[in-house]
């Protein structure tokens, strides 16, 4: 199993002692992630922090509260990761079966 830093020297991605600055891709939340880690396995902490990192805007959005918001909608909603876009790296990682355009619109999903 990976460790929570080599999961997050993969994705750009430095873990942050308390008494240091945080910034672009840059969390104080390695407790959170060691916990993500042991609880849900490396797939799932992968997804998760993708889905921050590499979202438009989310490079600093990497806090103990928003990255257990976005592991909790991963967690309950596994149908709306699209891991096939152009230009994505493609996930290993892929709970259920990935969305197709068009569908999880009537559920509330997020648009395609």
């Amino acid at each position: 199993m990976s460790t929570v830093e080599s999961i997050c020297a993969d994705l750009g991605i430095t873990i942050a002692l308390c008494h240091e600055p945080t910034g672009p891709l840059r969390t104080k939340a390695g407790q959170t992630l060691r916990r993500m880690l042991l609880e849900h396995g490396e797939g799932h902490l992968i997804i998760t922090l993708r889905t921050i990192v590499e979202s438009s805007g989310n490079e600093q959005a990497l806090t103990a509260a928003g990255i257990l918001g976005v592991s909790d909608l991963v967690l309950a909603h596994p149908s709306w990761l699209i891991t096939d876009w152009p230009g994505s790296k493609r996930s290993k990682y892929r709970p259920g079966r990935a969305r197709q355009d068009g569908e999880g619109k009537s559920q509330g999903g997020p648009e395609a």
